[in-house]
């Protein structure tokens, strides 16, 4: 039995959107661009991760190499993304990326929850001996002091864009 594609859509409405819809008609201008054996070669979902990519030579360079290498969608995925990265003038969409250290502060924040969620009591030495918490305490140290010469740099920092913001807001008085 053959089903008719205006009875598909009829009937599935979520099945044909203007985004699906759109992707369709990018995956076939692209398929016009690249080289036949490519064009063959790589499978519809590769198709889609390539429309992100502007330049057209490393959009077929990906696809010799996802073609060549066999590559997964999610390795191809990855592999674009660093394409994307690597792109002269790439404008990144959305929020821009959190700077490093606020990245491993919400970790440590996790960390120190995790830490600190039961008391410590003597049976905890039954499992671990009293020599490996002496060294976890000066490791923990050690951490406590990067922590203190992270904070000081950060309120440096802090300090310095509020004193050029400052700065800035008065010359735009004047």
């Amino acid at each position: 039995m053959t089903l008719e594609v205006s009875t598909l859509i009829k009937n599935h409405p979520g099945l044909l959107t203007k985004t699906s819809l759109w992707n369709a008609c990018a995956v076939v201008d692209q398929l016009r661009l690249l080289p036949e054996e490519i064009r063959e070669a790589l499978p519809v979902a590769h198709h889609r991760l390539l429309l992100s990519v502007r330049d057209q030579d490393a959009k077929v360079d990906l696809a010799r190499k996802a073609v060549e290498e066999n590559l997964s969608k999610r390795v191809f995925e990855d592999e674009v993304r660093k394409a994307k990265r690597n792109e002269a003038g790439a404008v990144r969409l959305g929020r821009p990326p959190l700077p490093e250290f606020a990245k491993g502060i919400t970790q440590l924040k996790t960390a120190v929850k995790r830490a600190t969620s039961e008391d410590v009591s003597p049976e905890a030495f039954t499992v671990y001996s009293v020599t490996k918490t002496r060294a976890l305490i000066e490791e923990l140290e050690e951490q406590i002091d990067a922590l203190q010469g992270l904070k000081a740099q950060i309120e440096q920092a802090m300090g310095d864009w509020e004193q050029r913001e400052a700065g800035d807001e008065a010359s735009e008085v004047d």
